[in-house]
């Protein structure tokens, strides 16, 4: 097998452009605080809405203001209101947060500069406040030390001319700046004394004021009082120094003070992961508030009184809203069921949120675990593990780094560069769910209950659930909560009892696995799947000198594997085309599998008071493993909606919320599931598979978006690009490389 992977080693590295804003490096695991997955909107809908909400108003203002038919300080209040909400929209294009299309943030961020200062031009802006990104609170580097270096009553003069500031500094740094650039600055100048000229001319100097220049001046006073001076006054550390420090949060009154600042009032957040949409600053606190309190981050109250972690927590903890009482005192704002990946990734987060949450485990053994997993982790959830904290623990467990290799009868398919991007894990659920289980048992707010089965849901007089009924020791008993959670697996009471029913595919094929000792297998090699049409296999390195035999036959082979399911397994591994040796194997675990594993999917995976996750939410062809993953990143898009509207919402915020996260579900996983219940149910690759396995086979390129797709990296619609077919065609016809031979040369 080791000669079939020969090519691996001269992988070819991809030049990646990055910002200067953004990590471009892997640091080894659990060097972090965690961070949210970097993932843009194909358009952020919010920040589009504030810049259309802005125009039509301004458009409105001004016409009423010329006409007479406002006051002049309506007018410039009006405006002054755009002026201000409209930098959001310039912040968000600066940092590319509004599209993952480079276009449409240039776009709007330059159509959005005309109401902010169009003095100077909108990549003139780019540059000095990326600069301030990498000097903040350096008094003699950072562009906007202006607004937090004077007395109190001069600032608010310095905070209006702000844009006057800017071009001083500018001016200063005029000759490293590209022509280009330059070029746009004096058109952009010119344009504007030209409509003053005009103005003046023809005697419209004043409306002109009124309309434009006052409510600016206004707006950039707001602008300055609400990006420099509350984030960054009274502040020292530099990036360089601790960039955990560079920034306050201002928490309390977020109700009031998240929509007045535009959610700037954790501007912490923006300046730890810039790419991170504004309307997301909250949530993304909220999900890693424990390792920002570790990492010292500095805290003030909403009325400007500087709090030490400890009096932060004890504020939170006393003011949040108590829910619905349970009987016997059994209240909590979330009741998980399932203990699985999902339930307690869902606890850690929602624990770590300051909620209170209760886990239901039917097992009564803390350390139960599923036999039936091939126990294997896509690297689409490396983000959320490494958020949970988990990624480190893992490895230091034995969880194994792994890259996937996949062959057809067109050839093998391998990663460009292993080495670049993310990876996932192969690690035993008998490692897994134990540890995932103790990490949320040790957050404080989570309690988790072993030997809880659930028995029915209860609901309030609107007929909203409102808590579970729980068979414990032969005792029924009621636990309230604001919100249900169903990560009961594919199986869901929770799902049965909330009416939330499934459709079940057809699966053609069955699975069996064992794991083995002294199994063949180059030490790079840790995941490989066989497409044998229509067969499959899978071989998983694990820890310890283990590996995972998989197979996934059509059911005409179900017969021998009834007979004989470890002869059956062997033969046909034995028989994969550059397969390993497997002679000295020596089998370490039970052979299990199941005869018929269906996917399921859901019209709704929610309802008022509840909301699925994991396999409860979905069941996928266990052939692609995205089992784990899917499990822990559902529990995450779930918990960054819900986590705000249980601290400080309504029922009905929080049923809205869940139904944000159904869009999102859907939105991220219906085309990965409908082509894997399309795979299930065929028997042969069909033309475009053929070409696009053919195509990767001989291309890295091909293979890097194949593999990013099966990893759900990617979306399916990457397959399906003209420029990407047509690229897998022009290789499909080409030989394959020296170093990837055809598998059959080694059979």
């Amino acid at each position: 097998m080791a000669a079939v992977f020969a090519g691996q080693a001269s992988s070819q590295t991809t030049p990646l452009a990055a910002e200067k804003d953004s990590a471009v490096s892997e640091p080894p695991a659990g060097d972090r605080v965690p961070c949210p997955p970097k993932t843009v909107p194909l358009l952020a809908f919010p920040t589009v809405g504030i810049y259309l909400s802005g125009l039509a108003v301004f458009a409105v203002s001004a016409t009423a203001a010329v006409a007479g038919w406002a006051p002049v300080w309506a007018a410039i209040a009006v405006n002054a209101g755009v002026s201000y909400v409209m930098l959001t929209v310039v912040h968000e294009a600066v940092h590319r947060s509004i599209s993952t299309a480079g276009w449409v943030n240039a776009l709007f961020g330059r159509l959005a500069w005309v109401f902010v200062s169009p003095m100077f031009s909108f990549p003139s802006f780019v540059f000095i406040h990326m600069t301030h990104h990498r000097y903040t609170n350096d008094r003699t580097m950072d562009p906007d030390a202006f607004a937090t270096d004077l007395r109190w009553w001069q600032l608010p003069f310095r905070w209006a001319l702000a844009d006057a500031f800017y071009v001083m500094y500018y001016l200063r740094r005029l000759r490293s700046r590209p022509a280009r650039e330059l070029a746009e600055t004096t058109v952009m100048f010119s344009l504007c004394a030209t409509v003053v000229a005009a103005a003046w001319v023809s005697g419209n100097l004043w409306t002109l004021a009124v309309v434009v220049v006052i409510p600016q001046r206004v707006g950039l006073l707001a602008m300055a009082w609400a990006f420099d001076w509350l984030p960054h006054h009274r502040l020292s550390d530099t990036p360089d120094s601790n960039r955990y420090r560079t920034t306050w949060a201002r928490v309390g009154m977020e109700w009031l003070l998240t929509p007045l600042m535009l959610s700037q009032n954790y501007h912490v957040v923006h300046h730890l992961y810039p790419w991170v949409p504004w309307y997301r600053y909250l949530l993304t606190w909220r999900g890693n508030q424990d390792a920002y309190l570790r990492s010292e981050v500095p805290l003030i109250s909403a009325f400007g009184r500087p709090l030490t972690p400890g009096e932060f927590v004890e504020r939170q903890r006393t003011s949040q809203p108590a829910p619905a009482p349970g009987e016997a005192g059994e209240a909590f704002d979330v009741v998980v069921v399932g203990s699985g990946p999902a339930g307690c990734a869902a606890a850690i987060l929602l624990g770590r949120a300051g909620l209170r949450v209760a886990v239901l485990e039917a097992h009564r053994n803390e350390n139960h675990y599923k036999r039936l997993c091939t126990h294997s982790i896509r690297s689409s959830a490396l983000p959320t593990l490494r958020r949970l904290e988990l990624d480190a623990v893992l490895e230091r467990s034995g969880a194994v780094r792994c890259h996937d290799h996949a062959w057809t009868r067109h050839g093998w398919i391998l990663p460009g560069n292993a080495d670049e991007g993310g990876h996932g894990y192969n690690v035993d659920r008998q490692v897994l769910d134990p540890l995932l289980r103790a990490t949320a048992g040790g957050i404080g707010g989570v309690r988790l209950m072993l030997g809880a089965r659930v028995t029915g849901l209860t609901v309030d007089h609107e007929g909203r659930v409102d808590g579970v009924l729980v068979d414990r020791d032969g005792a029924v008993r009621r636990i309230g909560a604001r919100l249900v959670v169903g990560a009961d697996g594919h199986a869901s009471a929770v799902a049965e009892l909330a009416s939330l029913p499934g459709r079940r595919w057809r699966n053609d094929r069955f699975v069996y696995f064992a794991k083995y000792r002294n199994v063949d297998l180059p030490p790079w090699c840790t995941t490989a799947l066989w497409l044998l049409e229509p067969d499959a296999a899978y071989i998983f390195r694990n820890d310890a000198g283990v590996s995972l035999l998989a197979a996934m036959p059509a059911k005409d082979r179900l017969p021998a594997f009834r007979q004989n399911c470890e002869a059956a397994l062997l033969a046909l591994c034995a028989d994969l085309p550059g397969g390993p040796d497997l002679s000295a194997a020596q089998r370490v675990s039970d052979v299990v599998g199941a005869k018929d594993y269906p996917s399921i999917t859901r019209t709704r995976i929610v309802a008022p008071g509840v909301a699925l996750i994991g396999d409860a939410a979905m069941v996928s062809d266990p052939l692609w493993g995205t089992g784990i993953g899917w499990a822990l990143q559902s529990a995450e898009w779930l918990c960054d909606v819900v986590a705000g509207p249980l601290l400080r919402g309504t029922a009905d915020s929080i049923d809205a919320a869940a139904r944000r996260y159904q869009r999102r579900h859907r939105r991220s996983l219906a085309l990965h599931q409908a082509m894997n219940i399309h795979f299930s149910r065929s028997r042969r690759l069909n033309l475009v598979q053929r070409l696009l396995y053919a195509g990767a086979a001989r291309d890295h390129k091909v293979a890097d978006t194949v593999l990013a797709v099966g990893s759900r990296d990617r979306s399916p619609l990457a397959l399906a690009t003209p420029a990407l077919l047509l690229r897998a065609a022009r290789a499909a016809f080409r030989p394959q490389p020296t170093g990837l031979p055809r598998a059959a040369e080694y059979v």
